[in-house]
């Protein structure tokens, strides 16, 4: 009987437990993103991070074995949001209409966007590229494929096809080359000027839609608005 209570204790113990444990990752991981809306990441210490997350240094080490893949774990969650989001957005069916300018426009406002809501952590891993190359693991990965793949479909779907071996090269070079122009945007502004929105996002059409001219030769599509 006796042990019979005390298994039943145990078990009603383990939600509280875990939920303590996710609250303090979510304090790490809020405490990193609002850190980086003041300060360059390679300037951030562990110490900064647990005083303003207020916890203890163990219970940072509990979780990440240095704020580096803490950053990676920030990358995962970042993804896995921009692929849900990717969905739902490309599947509306305000596109069916729109072509291939009015869809990379889209796009632009839309990264633009969501940089210009947390420019600091989109610093961090633009950065993190640069110096980390190589470390990216299977999930992210995946993840990015799964996005990009997404993105290809539905700019394709502009000039009514789904594959197309010249307009899929001349669509990746341009996402290529969106995600080159905002990492070096990034990279080298100073962070009290890190992201001018209406800048970038002009810059930004202009060069992706005159090479979208330049290189798909069905250039009625390509000039809708």
């Amino acid at each position: 009987m006796n042990s019979q209570k005390t298994d039943i204790h145990a078990t009603r113990m383990l939600p509280p437990k875990q939920q303590r444990s996710r609250k303090t990752l979510e304090k790490i991981l809020t405490a990193i993103i609002e850190l980086l809306a003041e300060r360059e990441y390679e300037d951030i210490t562990i110490a900064q991070i647990t005083a303003h997350a207020g916890i203890t240094a163990g219970a940072f080490y509990t979780r990440f074995a240095s704020k580096e893949l803490a950053l990676d774990y920030l990358l995962i969650e970042m993804l896995q949001r921009q692929l849900e989001n990717t969905q739902a957005f490309f599947s509306n069916e305000h596109w069916q209409d729109q072509g291939l300018t009015a869809r990379f426009e889209a796009l632009i406002d839309m990264v633009v966007s969501s940089i210009n809501h947390s420019s600091g952590l989109a610093r961090a891993l633009a950065l993190r590229e640069v110096i980390r190359p190589n470390e990216m693991n299977a999930e992210e990965r995946q993840l990015r494929a799964d996005v990009s793949a997404i993105i290809e479909q539905w700019l394709l779907q502009a000039q009514g096809k789904t594959t197309d071996d010249q307009s899929t090269l001349v669509i990746r070079f341009a996402l290529n080359l969106i995600r080159s122009m905002v990492n070096t945007h990034l990279l080298f502004t100073p962070l009290d000027n890190r992201f001018s929105a209406d800048n970038i996002q002009a810059e930004l059409k202009r060069v992706v839609i005159a090479y979208c001219k330049a290189n798909i030769s069905d250039l009625e599509q390509c000039n809708e608005t």
